[in-house]
């Protein structure tokens, strides 16, 4: 009688041992708590680009507004004295007005509202409200102060340089700090410049 040849023999392993699954389980979870661990950041700097364009877009917007403000021809150019002449030549300090927030007569819109402060109006707050909540989601602080703008002319054969006359040409400054909730030195803050000229 012939023989039967053993059945189920195997030449290889199948499965895996528990100090293997315990090995990737170990390599699985160093992954998992890197890429936990990168989650704040990537939040973190998903929300300064989103507080950074805030801040550009109020700011554009804002200086666009003040200088046609400035320029305004009411009242013969009232808002250039009150508003141009009375700012600071330097910029301003750290102390902001607490309470002392005057609302803005213009620039306002259903979403933004703008405020100014300040013995000679230098302090500007801007605050923008979410369009589904109507609640701060963004708000700052403009220092402004204001500058001569320069001129060159040819003359005697050298380039002078001269500062234009202040009631029809200033150059305007402003540095935007947010959120206007913290303290100034934890702030973010850029610095813009913007030339205005009062129509003759």
């Amino acid at each position: 009688m012939a023989e039967i040849g053993h059945i189920g023999a195997r030449g290889g392993r199948n499965g895996f041992n528990l100090v293997e699954v315990v090995l990737a389980l170990a390599v699985v979870g160093v992954g998992l708590v890197s890429v936990l661990g990168l989650m704040p950041i990537a939040v973190k700097a998903g929300t300064d680009s989103l507080t950074q364009n805030y801040a550009a877009e109020s700011v554009d917007y804002f200086l666009h507004v003040f200088a046609t403000t400035l320029k305004d021809p009411a009242n013969d150019y009232r808002n250039w004295d009150d508003f141009g002449q009375l700012l600071p030549a330097d910029k301003p300090g750290a102390a902001e007005p607490t309470t002392a927030w005057t609302p803005s007569p213009w620039g306002n819109t259903p979403n933004t509202q703008i405020f100014y402060g300040g013995d000679r109006r230098q302090y500007y707050k801007i605050i923008r409200l979410g369009i589904a909540s109507g609640h701060p989601d963004f708000s700052a602080v403009y220092r402004i102060w204001t500058s001569p703008l320069k001129c060159w002319r040819y003359e005697d054969d050298a380039w002078q340089e001269d500062d234009l006359d202040s009631s029809h040409a200033r150059a305007i400054h402003l540095e935007v700090s947010w959120p206007a909730e913290a303290v100034y030195s934890q702030r973010r803050k850029t610095l813009y410049y913007l030339e205005v000229f009062k129509p003759i």
